[in-house]
C-alpha cells in the first residue's frame, strides 16, 4: 500500500507513476526506462529484445516514417515469448519500432 500519486510524474521525467508500474520500472530512479535493449538486423527480419516483466503483455507496432503513424505487427506478446523476429520487414527496410506493454 502507498499513498503515491499514479498520474505524478516519475523520477524519469517521462512516465507517470502509474505507467511505471504497468511497464516494471522503478518510479523513483531516474535511469529507469522501457527500451528496446537490442535491434539485431537479420536476412529474415529483425530482432527486437527488451526488458521483460513477469504478468505483462507487449504490442509491436511499426512505422516507415514518424508522420504516417504506427501499424501493428503483433499483440498480447507474452513476457516470456521475448525477443521478437519482425519477418515483415527486411533489414534493408528502414522504419520505426514501437513497443507497448500492458498487464496480463
Amino acid at each position: 500500500m502507498t499513498n503515491a500519486n499514479p498520474v505524478a510524474t516519475a523520477s524519469n521525467g517521462v512516465n507517470t507513476v502509474k505507467d511505471c508500474y504497468i511497464a516494471g520500472l522503478n518510479p523513483t530512479n531516474p535511469q529507469s526506462a522501457f527500451l528496446i535493449s537490442d535491434l539485431s538486423p537479420l536476412t529474415s527480419g529483425n530482432v527486437l529484445s527488451w526488458n521483460t516483466t513477469n504478468g505483462r503483455v507487449y504490442s509491436v507496432y511499426w512505422a516507415s516514417n514518424l508522420l504516417s503513424g504506427f501499424q501493428p505487427l503483433e499483440s498480447n506478446i507474452a513476457y516470456t515469448a521475448v525477443p521478437f523476429t519482425d519477418t515483415n520487414h527486411p533489414y534493408t527496410e528502414q522504419g520505426f519500432y514501437k513497443i507497448e506493454v500492458e498487464l496480463e
